[in-house]
């Protein structure tokens, strides 16, 4: 199993994958590649030269028209699951995968805010592999609030080396927010959404009665000052679907039919004090 980082979301998702293994008898090994585009060739092709029976693979990116890590995966004579990744149908040939659908999950956060009365929403996000999904969600959920609805979406910052978030950046967001007369966030990652609901008190807003946060992963969220209503994607599941299809390859016949499986996973909404008010 290669992952981009054992440090954030994916623990759980090796947590899952682990359990699979036990349960299926069989030994899972694990390596880190830290976003490198480099390293994920690196580590693939050494896995697969090395012997193992299959292998599972978050990539940064297989987007583009030209993928030497998508070519050696579509011909590795084991087989192979994306985790967490999908490839647009005309680029992905034979690969099979399992992944959250972040669609969904950006649409049930706007349909929830919308249950509590907000219905001008921002979405704010930081570079990451699920922002465009979670960018359709949104502005699909909040075209159906018709009139009413208004969406604000902002890209923020990485973060400089060190500096777990960057303030200025939360700052300017929740500016631009009472600017807008928007009552609600859905921020992708628990550090940046605790963030903004600490500067949101500081300024005399009231969680939720002013301004309502919804955090995307629900790593850490529940533990926020306010602890924090999440989208938690289905990590621990990932994980344990996608070790399961491996060993399902692998015990097929080599002439039996072969059907890709794709498989879409949905996120759960996890209601904590920052969008409901306490009874």
């Amino acid at each position: 199993m290669i992952v981009p980082t054992t440090n954030y979301y994916f623990p759980e998702v090796i947590r899952g994958a682990s359990q699979a293994a036990r349960e299926l008898n069989c030994r899972l090994v694990v390596g880190a590649t830290n976003y490198s585009a480099d390293e994920e060739l690196r580590q693939a092709r050494r896995l697969v030269g090395a012997g193992v029976d299959a292998l599972m693979i978050t990539p940064h990116d297989m987007s583009t028209d030209v993928s030497e890590l998508r070519d050696f995966l579509e011909s590795s004579r084991v087989p192979v699951v994306l985790v967490e990744r999908g490839v647009e149908e005309s680029r992905a040939g034979r690969l099979e995968w399992v992944r959250s659908d972040h669609v969904h999950g950006a649409e049930i956060a706007v349909r929830h805010l919308s249950e509590q009365g907000h219905h001008r929403i921002a979405l704010a996000a930081r570079p990451a592999a699920t922002v465009g999904s979670l960018q359709e969600g949104f502005e699909r959920a909040v075209g159906r609030l018709g009139a009413a609805g208004h969406g604000l979406f902002r890209n923020l910052a990485m973060p400089g080396a060190g500096d777990n978030v960057t303030l200025g950046d939360i700052d300017a967001l929740l500016d631009e927010c009472i600017d807008q007369g928007i009552t609600a966030a859905i921020i992708l990652g628990d550090t940046d959404s605790m963030a903004l609901t600490d500067r949101a008190i500081e300024r005399g807003l009231r969680i939720p009665e002013d301004f309502a946060v919804i955090a995307y992963d629900d790593e850490v969220s529940a533990f926020a000052a306010v602890p924090l209503t999440a989208i938690a994607p289905p990590k621990r599941e990932l994980g344990h679907a996608a070790l399961r299809l491996c060993f399902d390859r692998l015990a097929q016949a080599a002439d039996a039919p072969h059907t890709i499986v794709r498989m879409i996973l949905l996120p759960a909404l996890v209601v904590r004090d920052s969008t409901v008010r306490a009874s």
